[in-house]
């Protein structure tokens, strides 16, 4: 627990000298603690040991069996080199690079975006390192849905599909900010009312099919999802408080993540709605930045509380539950 209090202490050393002097060291400083956590890990993360053992035990059949061809490449690597660790090296560096490129691009209030990452999804993206690879490319290729370059956004989410098939489902965000709110929630209640249609689909398609069957249902997330609604009703409460001026682009993509949520269930849905909802750290900045200086102060205080509580709450809860935890004690690989 030590660990991860000194390394949230230090991102917040750097995000506050950054802010201040703007000077890019800071900023890149603090993207390599965030990488190095995250590759320098040993048995750190739900999924760590699965991975670990396809790579020590070369199991090939299974690699391509489960992974997508790039994924499922990079995983051949690490076994040549006879290195576990390097898949989730290889995995690390983009997955944050481009994250945290994006944020830089589009967040009007950068230390926030990287807090709530960090607070919010962070210890998720160690687990699922191939969806989350997939998730920051199709993030990525944001820019290109501003740009109306269909082509090349389409590109990007093509490679992203490579890496985690689900990627596939990102292609809907190029022609979500078109609609107008009130007919994309029209839209989400009649998907909420087909629900079961999409659950069937995706059983005969194979897609999570073991997340579906109920020997298999995971009750896992449901805390997460309580703050991301959270989040969400703030947002489009202050939205619409500000005439709905700007990020109706965010306000839409982010509600068909909510409505994956409501669909699948606290585990599915968001592994399914990771696509949208990531764009919720740069929703909330961007609004509280049109603030007056002393609401965007306060809730900018406010909020970064809230992520930090969070934070600590999600590495105590498997303790207070009376179970282990995934995340402590944090051991680093050379050492292991």
């Amino acid at each position: 627990m030590l660990f991860y209090c000194v390394f949230l202490f230090l991102i917040g050393l750097c995000l506050s000298a950054y802010h201040k002097t703007n000077l890019s060291i800071y900023n890149k400083l603090l993207i390599c603690i965030i990488i190095l956590v995250a590759i320098c890990r040993y048995n750190v993360g739900y999924d760590y040991k699965t991975y670990y053992n396809l790579i020590a035990n070369e199991s090939h059949e299974l690699i391509w069996l489960l992974f997508s061809p790039l994924s499922a490449l990079i995983a051949e690597i690490a076994i040549y080199y006879h290195s576990p660790q390097l898949l989730f090296i290889i995995f690390g560096i983009p997955t944050y690079v481009l994250i945290f490129l994006t944020f830089k691009k589009y967040s009007s209030r950068y230390a926030l975006s990287v807090l709530m990452f960090l607070c919010l999804d962070y210890f998720g993206s160690l687990s699922t390192i191939r969806q989350a690879l997939a998730v920051a490319i199709t993030f990525y290729a944001f820019q290109y849905v501003k740009e109306k370059k269909f082509l090349k956004y389409s590109l990007f989410i093509a490679l992203a599909s490579l890496f985690h098939a689900s990627a596939i489902i990102a292609i809907i965000i190029y022609w979500l900010p078109r609609f107008q709110f009130n007919k994309l929630i029209i839209g989400c209640i009649i998907g909420y009312m087909l629900k079961a249609v999409a659950f069937d689909s995706m059983q005969k398609l194979g897609i999570y099919d073991n997340y579906l069957t109920e020997d298999s249902h995971i009750e896992g997330g449901k805390f997460t999802q309580l703050i991301i609604y959270g989040i969400y009703a703030f947002c489009v409460y202050t939205w619409v408080n500000q005439n709905k001026r700007c990020s109706r682009d965010y306000v839409n993509i982010i509600t068909v993540g909510i409505m994956m949520y409501l669909i699948f269930g606290p585990h599915l849905g968001a592994r399914v709605g990771l696509y949208f909802i990531i764009f919720i750290y740069l929703l909330l900045p961007n609004l509280i930045d049109r603030l007056s200086v002393r609401s965007r102060n306060l809730c900018t205080a406010i909020w970064s509380y809230i992520f930090v509580l969070y934070f600590m709450l999600y590495l105590c809860m498997p303790f207070i539950k009376g179970n282990n935890s995934f995340y402590i004690p944090y051991k680093v690989f050379f050492l292991s």
